[in-house]
């Protein structure tokens, strides 16, 4: 029995660019304040790794950028949406109310389901 090795993320051709927005946090003590740089890649289209590795990376640095909301969360990733991308991030998000927790998760559930 042999075993196979599957990449999680699929390199991304080096022809292609890849479009991304900073930000940047204050961090460290009030008289020494720095600020950390976060870059966060502006998804259009790709494979389903890439979708997920977008994914992954929003939900690991949004608490960290302060979009602890629902609203904040839903505007935040549409701000790194482009193309058809924003379109159906809006479509998943259709009827859900900003104010309710679990509104945020249940959006990507129907993106997910429609991308993977």
């Amino acid at each position: 029995m042999s075993k196979a090795a599957v990449l999680l993320i699929s390199e991304i051709k080096e022809d292609r660019k890849v479009e991304t927005k900073t930000y940047k946090i204050p961090y460290g003590p009030p008289n020494e304040r720095r600020k950390a740089e976060i870059k966060l890649n502006v998804f259009k289209d790709g494979s389903k790794e890439e979708f997920l590795q977008f994914l992954l990376d929003f939900k690991r640095h949004a608490p960290r950028l302060g979009w602890n909301t629902t609203a904040l969360k839903i505007e935040s990733l549409e701000s790194l949406l482009t193309g058809a991308a924003v379109n159906q991030w809006q479509v998943a998000c259709y009827g859900l109310d900003p104010d309710d927790p679990d509104s945020f998760e249940d959006a990507l559930d129907k993106w997910k389901k429609r991308r993977i």
